[in-house]
C-alpha cells in the first residue's frame, strides 16, 4: 500500500498492458487483489473494474511533467518521407 503524496489517499500500483505502473484507488480492488498486492504479487489494471487515482485526485494535474505537450500529428509528414528525392 502507498499513499498519494498530495491528497494522502490509499492507493496501489497496478501494471498496465504496456508494462507501466498506474496508481489505483484502494476501494476499487477486491479482497483477492488486495491480498496479492500485499504479498508482493502484481495485478493487471482493468479500466472497466479499477478506478485510476488520476481520475479522483484533485491534485492530479500537479503530477504532469513540466514540459508535457502533446505532439500534433501531421498526416503529410509520412508521405513527404516517401516521395523525398
Amino acid at each position: 500500500m502507498a499513499r498519494c503524496k498530495k491528497c494522502n489517499a490509499e492507493i496501489y500500483f497496478l501494471n498496465t498492458s504496456n508494462g507501466k505502473l498506474i496508481p489505483v484507488d484502494a476501494n476499487s480492488l477486491n479482497e483477492v487483489e488486495l491480498y496479492d498486492l500485499k504479498n508482493g504479487l502484481r495485478r493487471l489494471y482493468n479500466h472497466k473494474r479499477h478506478i485510476s487515482h488520476f481520475s479522483t485526485c484533485k491534485f492530479a494535474g500537479s503530477f504532469r511533467k513540466k514540459n508535457y505537450k502533446k505532439k500534433k500529428h501531421n498526416p503529410f509528414d509520412y508521405y513527404d518521407t516517401l516521395f523525398k528525392n
